[in-house]
């Protein structure tokens, strides 16, 4: 939707089409259907277990149920926050407006819509309550075993993620540092960038999912969506790339420009992922089991929030630690570079850090609306007359969803909710 990836030819199978042409917003569209049902059956799954243990403010006494606790608490935050993030335009400018509804408890049947500034709440105190149950349960040594469950390093850095979206920056800064230390993982550097994404057994991978027979998504999975390495639609003509924008201002000392690159016999294939997501066997459409394994959140992250929010509060030193701390692993000249750049210069060198170091990751449409940036499409985007006329800011209807027209006619208290 920001046109950091772009379609190099018209798009031919429709999954990603309306995203590309931004009219995927809308409350007839399939797309802010299948977001609301996904996140809020996620809620309803994260609700069950929580009301198994008391309720959500009633922690379990055995250690094991903790963690349990702790972990549905977390991942009801993360859609929370996801959801409200998408159905609501940013927090300074919407939190006296009326966005979502709020389950608390599987016995809802109808919740009337919350305010954003009611939501953020409620997303902060699951995530107290998630970090007090993981803490109590590591007292007694009882943590999860893999990344398939989130742990407390994952509870700090979503609470970082919702303090600097909201504009908190000291607490924001705060959370992403206890992220960092109470994690195990190291960021990638070096060649590590050119084989990091794609197996669970990463050292920066801190939640994520070890894809298999039985959990792969197949041909409508993530890596038929990216990789022209798997057999899907990557690799058969709907060709996403890295905006030529972007990549063109990547320095040729930074390690990730190696991430795009050309695959194929035309220059619709130019600036393909192919460095960062592909199959180990690196054969074009060879893989046709599609068990490469998937991360949903890595500890590039909260150094990346901690380098914001402290760059926010003009403290130039301590942004600057935390991201010389990551572009050490990619471009040392750089990492040198930002120690002498003003409060704006940093910003916007950590604008776009985040918007290189996650591409293809999920984090460009919030980093846009946070930064406050218009979104002007390529040249290389099939799609590029969409800004023709001028760039698209921010805050534009375009960018925002709305709750879907069947959610709206089952449930006759969103009725107060303004598109």
């Amino acid at each position: 939707m920001t046109g950091d990836m772009v379609f190099s030819r018209a798009y031919s199978f429709g999954w990603f089409g309306a995203d590309a042409r931004l009219t995927n917003a809308t409350q007839t569209s399939r797309r802010t259907k299948i977001t609301w049902t996904y996140y809020y059956n996620v809620i309803n799954a994260c609700n069950l277990i929580i009301d198994t243990a008391g309720g959500t403010d009633s922690e379990p006494d055995n250690a094991t149920n903790k963690l349990y606790f702790a972990v549905a608490k977390t991942v009801r935050a993360h859609s929370y926050f996801n959801l409200v993030t998408l159905f609501a335009h940013n927090y300074a400018e919407a939190k006296d407006k009326k966005a979502l509804p709020i389950y608390d408890t599987q016995s809802d049947t109808y919740a009337a819509p919350q305010t954003v500034d009611s939501v953020y709440n409620f997303i902060l105190h699951d995530l107290d309550g998630a970090i007090t149950a993981y803490t109590n349960a590591l007292n007694e040594s009882v943590e999860p075993s893999d990344i398939s469950m989130p742990d407390i390093s994952v509870a700090y850095t979503v609470q970082a993620y919702v303090y600097l979206q909201k504009g908190d920056y000291a607490q924001a800064e705060a959370a992403a540092a206890k992220a960092i230390s109470s994690s195990k993982k190291t960021m990638l550097s070096g060649d590590g960038l050119v084989w990091g994404f794609n197996t669970i057994s990463n050292d920066n991978w801190m939640w994520g999912i070890d894809i298999t027979g039985s959990t792969t998504g197949e041909v409508a999975g993530f890596w038929s969506m990216i990789d022209y390495f798997t057999y899907g639609y990557q690799s058969i003509g709907d060709y996403k790339v890295a905006n030529s924008d972007l990549f063109n201002a990547i320095p040729t000392t930074d390690g990730r420009r190696k991430w795009f690159t050309y695959f194929g016999d035309t220059d619709m294939t130019r600036l393909m992922p192919a460095n960062k997501f592909y199959d180990a066997d690196r054969v074009p459409m060879g893989d046709a089991d599609w068990t490469n394994d998937v991360h949903f959140m890595r500890i590039e992250e909260p150094y990346m929030i901690a380098a914001e929010a402290a760059a926010r509060q003009n403290d130039l030193t301590t942004a600057c630690q935390y991201l010389g701390a990551m572009l050490s692993g990619r471009d040392t000249e750089k990492a040198a570079a930002i120690t002498g750049m003003t409060q704006d210069e940093l910003l916007e060198e950590i604008y776009f850090n985040w918007r290189l170091e996650f591409w293809g990751e999920g984090k460009s449409l919030l980093t846009l609306k946070r930064f406050e940036k218009s979104m002007t499409r390529p040249e290389n985007d099939y799609y590029k007359s969409l800004t023709a006329g001028g760039a698209i800011p921010y805050n534009d209807a375009l960018l925002k969803f709305a709750i879907p027209q069947k959610e709206r006619q089952n449930n006759p208290l969103l009725s107060t909710v303004e598109e």
